[in-house]
């Protein structure tokens, strides 16, 4: 080769015949990048991805040989990410979701992985935000929560979730989501792989098993505990006049599962009524004077169990778990 060929600007390669990539609806008219993430293309504006993401920003700042790839006269950039993530990722970008009342799970982990794999500081945030509203690490705020207003319900929510924490490094809601799995499925449910909507199961590592087998043998440890605590003062109650209704002291009873094992709810006990509450060892009545005291009690008990709760999952104390997010 002479060397004024060696001199000549190589032609960039273009990718317009390839079949094997396709296009996606997020397809700008003055786009100026393509992005590419498995087989599917997406032609964005650059200033659009620079604005949010320092990575982008550092991405776009190395020169481009070139015999780069490019489509539309736009260069391609091929990212490791699937085309599912890519997609909402650039629908958040280009289209602000957070003012939404609820987000699907698979949005929340887009946002989250990407977010952080990108540094969109807006985006993580915001799954974050979500994430701790609707299952809070405080036991106050975990007393008021009755149902989910920041994320989507769904079979198999919360163990998709406690995956994405442990993922993500979100250590802080670990403990939660993982109380949380263990009060709606059994062990061997856990292990076999919780059911979704689509049919799909979700998958559990092994360190994620043992953690939740660790954590239902010492939640069940403070079960024994707080049953012989009902039954002494069921005890006391066997001696409250018959206008104390004492029946309802001598016949506590626990519920259990199908499978025979006890839930990890904890039940508080007041003036009569059976009120469900987190780790439960079961489901009883006692007379209006006794259940007072236990309901006081009770109170004391459920700050010393979620003072520990880190701890039953192998997991530093509350005041020692830093989010690496």
């Amino acid at each position: 080769m002479s060397s004024a060929d060696s001199q000549r600007p190589i032609k960039r390669q273009r990718t317009e015949d390839r079949p094997d990539l396709v296009r996606s609806e997020i397809w700008k008219p003055y786009g100026d990048t393509v992005l590419q993430a498995q087989s599917t293309l997406f032609k964005v504006n650059r200033t659009i991805l620079v604005e949010h993401s320092s990575v982008f920003e550092g991405m776009f700042s190395i020169p481009q040989p070139h015999s780069a790839e490019t489509i539309d006269g736009c260069p391609m950039v091929e990212l490791s990410d699937t085309a599912q993530d890519i997609e909402l990722l650039l629908a958040a970008l280009y289209d602000p979701y957070h003012n939404q009342p609820h987000q699907p799970f698979e949005v929340i982990a887009c946002m989250l992985r990407l977010g952080k794999k990108y540094e969109i500081d807006r985006l993580t945030a915001d799954a974050v935000l979500r994430i701790r509203h609707d299952f809070p690490n405080d036991v106050q705020s975990w007393e008021r929560k009755q149902k989910l207003e920041k994320i989507e319900e769904r079979a198999g929510l919360e163990a998709d979730l406690l995956n994405l924490v442990l993922e993500t490094g979100l250590h802080t809601s670990v403990p939660v989501l993982a109380h949380r799995c263990l009060e709606i499925w059994t062990l061997s449910q856990l292990f076999r792989g919780v059911p979704r909507p689509d049919g799909s199961r979700v998958s559990l590592a092994d360190d994620t098993k043992f953690m939740l087998s660790l954590g239902l043998e010492r939640l069940r440890e403070w079960q024994c505990y707080s049953v012989g605590l009902l039954q002494l003062q069921a005890d006391i109650c066997i001696s409250c006049p018959p206008s104390s209704s004492t029946k309802f002291c001598q016949n506590i009873g626990y519920t259990t599962r199908d499978d025979g094992s006890y839930t990890t709810k904890i039940v508080i006990w007041q003036e009569g009524e059976k009120v469900d509450h987190i780790f439960s060892v079961g489901k009883a009545f006692l007379c209006r004077r006794c259940g007072g005291e236990v309901h006081f009690r009770n109170a004391i008990r459920l700050k010393k169990i979620w003072e520990r709760l880190p701890n039953f999952f192998g997991l530093p104390a509350w005041k020692d778990l830093r989010d690496n997010i």
